[in-house]
């Protein structure tokens, strides 16, 4: 599985925002255990994100806050989406291996009951 998490590459966190997030890191895992990660910079044009992301077989994408628009624009290509994360990438990446969920500490505020309903469909 490939996925994606945009972030703030001098702070190694989570960028707030998807919408205007500039780089992300990309995660090639197997079985969840071993993986390469290479970091890549994000296009400013929506549909140019969407395309680097479709063609770098991104199956998952952990963001910050994203519009609804640009959510509904990523499923229809099939990617899915753990919004409203904040937080260090990294740790985030281990939580969600270990647990295939995010605890409510790495959740934005206010953003909770939203977000169990994305984190618990990502085994389907």
């Amino acid at each position: 599985m490939k996925a994606a998490i945009t972030i703030l590459p001098d702070s190694g966190r989570v960028s707030p925002m998807y919408d205007a997030a500039r780089c992300a890191v990309l995660l090639d895992c197997c079985r969840r255990r071993g993986e390469a990660a290479a970091g890549v910079e994000l296009p400013s044009g929506v549909t140019e994100k969407l395309e680097l992301l479709t063609r770098n077989g991104v199956a998952l994408l952990i963001c910050g806050a994203i519009s609804n628009e640009d959510l509904a624009a990523l499923n229809r290509c099939g990617i899915r989406v753990c919004p409203f994360v904040s937080g260090a990438w990294r740790e985030i990446w281990e939580e969600w291996k270990a647990r295939r969920r995010l605890r409510e500490c790495h959740l934005l505020p206010g953003c909770a009951g939203h977000h169990r309903k994305c984190c618990g469909n990502h085994n389907k």
